[in-house]
């Protein structure tokens, strides 16, 4: 629950008092804290250093460059970027600078045979609280209604830029930073179904000057992929995907928590928050509490059991003398996995006889 002194919202706009309370539930507004607390300070930090950088180019003289730490990377011809995702190989037309909160424009815009729509809650709007709430709830609605999202416009979601800030929420007695007041409601209500639909969530991000701008917003990316240590769970429901909080997470997110975390331990790093060491004993101890957590959230017992042998299976891949390579095939020839999904499957089979004695009768 998140600490009422710790975070405040002003009142909804008039007219959008369904639309607030549709946005602000208390689990977004329990995630919206934990991002924004996460990264205000990194937020403010970069608007420091540009602030350092101009004054540093003003008065040297020099012109912007690339740093010669990176002369390396541009200087390999077989550097390449990831490739482009299926849903964003074919834009001929696109839509620019669409303020969603013109419901009526928006839907146009769905609706056109264009092949994207530039999702704008930054230059193309008036970021005003009405607008912001407007907005990110008709997103809501179109990823969630007709057209099917899958057939429409891929959206390409454009957050404020770093230097704005949402001036109706506080947390930690400040005013949030805008792009992670935007970000964290569209990524909490639109992006498990723009994942199952593999058309996004696709974010563009307006006004980065350097590489370490970039890189938090890598670094925040990254935290909501990595926000659950659940992710093991992942495997045992069969689904390939796990779903908690709002957020999407997939055996890729598994890979890199569990190399993480047997680096800790092997490295003994330490916690940036109370400086532990992260041993086995915290490892394990951390594991059970949050086994605990999620356990109340099983919908059966067969589900809590999955969720026991995850956290059982989590531990041993983390504490393991040498490292497995791929968490994937580790788990596909290990002897605990293959039985928990043998008795599911098991399961299955007998709940379809039944059903089956059942339609006799």
């Amino acid at each position: 629950v998140v600490n009422p002194h710790s975070m405040e919202l002003s009142p909804p706009p008039t007219g959008l008092e369904a639309e607030s309370a549709a946005l602000f539930t208390t689990g977004s507004l329990h995630f919206l804290h934990e991002l924004i607390s996460t990264f205000d300070e990194e937020v403010e930090k970069i608007l420091q250093l540009r602030v350092s950088r101009k004054a540093h180019l003003d008065l040297s003289g020099e012109l912007p460059n690339f740093l010669e730490s990176t002369a390396h990377i541009r200087a390999d011809p077989d550097w390449r970027v990831l490739p482009v995702p299926p849903r964003l190989q074919n834009r001929h037309v696109d839509i620019g600078d669409m303020a969603p909160c013109d419901t009526a424009r928006f839907i146009r815009a769905l609706q056109s045979p264009a092949q994207g729509i530039q999702v704008d809650f930054d230059d193309g709007n008036c970021p005003t609280f009405h607008n912001q709430i407007k907005g990110i709830h008709n997103v809501i609605l179109a990823v969630n209604r007709a057209p099917h999202i899958s057939r429409a416009p891929v959206l390409m979601l454009r957050p404020r830029a770093w230097n704005m800030v949402e001036h109706n929420m506080m947390v930690e007695g400040k005013e949030a930073p805008g792009p992670l007041f935007d970000f964290g409601l569209l990524m909490y209500h639109c992006g498990r179904t723009l994942l199952e639909h593999q058309s996004g969530p696709f974010f563009y991000l307006s006004k980065v000057e350097s590489l370490v701008e970039a890189r938090l917003w890598n670094n925040i990316f990254i935290w909501t992929q990595q926000k659950l240590l659940g992710e093991l769970f992942i495997y045992f429901i069969c689904k390939g995907h796990f779903f908690y909080r709002g957020q999407v997470e997939d055996s890729a997110t598994a890979e890199i928590s569990r190399s993480q975390v047997w680096q800790w331990i092997r490295h003994q790093a330490r916690l940036e928050d109370d400086s532990r060491v992260v041993s086995r004993q915290l490892v394990t101890e951390l594991t059970k509490e949050l086994s605990t957590e999620l356990s109340r959230l099983c919908p059966s017992e067969r589900t809590e059991q999955s969720l026991h042998t995850a956290a059982d299976m989590f531990l041993e891949v983390v504490l393991k003398r040498h490292f497995p390579e791929f968490i994937t095939s580790y788990l596909n020839l290990d002897h605990t996995f293959l039985t928990s999904q043998n008795l599911r499957e098991e399961e299955k089979e007998e709940a379809v006889e039944i059903g089956r004695q059942r339609a006799k009768l």
